[in-house]
């Protein structure tokens, strides 16, 4: 995961422009779970370009995983209160 991390963050250094560059960062970012730095580096893409469907479709899939491990904790939660009750 280190290597496509340097690579990618190598060119940006060269283009800051380059929203190709960002949108493998996000990729990267997303790979890694890092779920905000990847929304952050998808914004960043769409900044510079508007027309990447794709990156659209990325942010939607974070959002999905952010929205997962958030009922994940919402059900860990309501078990462990239900435990409460029970002990």
């Amino acid at each position: 995961m280190i290597k496509p991390f340097r690579l990618t963050t190598k060119s940006l250094v060269f283009n800051r422009k380059l929203a190709e560059a960002y949108s493998n960062l996000g990729d990267v970012f997303e790979e890694s779970n890092r779920l905000e730095e990847a929304m952050q580096a998808y914004q960043q893409a769409i900044e510079i370009n508007l027309n990447i469907a794709q990156v659209y479709a990325k942010m939607g899939s974070v959002f999905l995983s952010k929205i997962s491990r958030i009922r994940g904790y919402s059900r860990w939660f309501k078990d462990e209160k239900q435990q409460l009750r029970i002990s």
